[in-house]
């Protein structure tokens, strides 16, 4: 499964770990739904 990265700035930045991982799930779903 490919999952695009989002720029480092945002995981690094300001972002709660909530953030990052609802962010990271997110990039996941669009990926699945675009594979599917």
């Amino acid at each position: 499964m490919k999952i695009e990265s989002p720029p480092l700035q945002v995981i690094s930045g300001d972002a709660t770990p909530d953030e990052v991982a609802a962010i990271t799930a997110a990039l996941a779903t669009v990926s699945a739904e675009r594979e599917a």
